[in-house]
């Protein structure tokens, strides 16, 4: 009978082997994995230190890697960060009333920073609607490298 790697134990691996190229104190978090159709796992994570993001192509039955490559740019949000995003509103005490009175937060674009902020962290960008998504509450941009939000303003930039 044969036997399947687990994915789980296939991304413990892989973040291991991001880690063996980071130091230790490196934030690295997997945004997306994706098994593809020739018995390879992809996946997609970001260094929130350092401000970047790797691809990494591991077999799937063998854990090997065939592939670790640095991605230009920035890749998109995952469920993961547009949650921590919403966490980090709930406790920032100038838009905290807003959620608690039951606005809705949607978007999650990874967008620029203030100009007034460190261009290599991550930010992401959070539209609190009100209940019925009439009307645009706040446009807020977190800084998820450092866990605050960077702005928020009742329009976009």
């Amino acid at each position: 009978m044969r036997r399947r790697l687990r994915l789980d134990v296939l991304v413990s691996a892989c973040m291991a082997s991001v880690a063996l190229g980071s130091p230790a104190d490196h934030r690295i978090r997997v945004l997306r994995q994706v098994r593809g159709p020739d018995h390879t796992i992809t996946i997609i994570a970001f260094d929130y230190t350092s401000g970047t993001a790797s691809r990494i192509v591991r077999d799937e039955k063998t854990g090997a890697v065939l592939s670790d490559q640095r991605l230009p740019g920035r890749p998109q949000s995952s469920r993961e960060e547009f949650k921590e995003a919403i966490e980090i509103i709930s406790r920032d005490g100038n838009l905290s009333g807003l959620l608690s009175a039951g606005a809705i937060a949607e978007g999650g674009f990874i967008v620029d920073g203030p100009p007034d902020h460190p261009s290599q962290h991550r930010y992401i960008q959070i539209r609190l609607l009100t209940p019925d998504r009439g009307k645009v509450l706040r446009v807020v941009v977190v800084d998820l490298t450092i866990g605050v939000v960077a702005s928020a303003s009742t329009w976009f930039e």
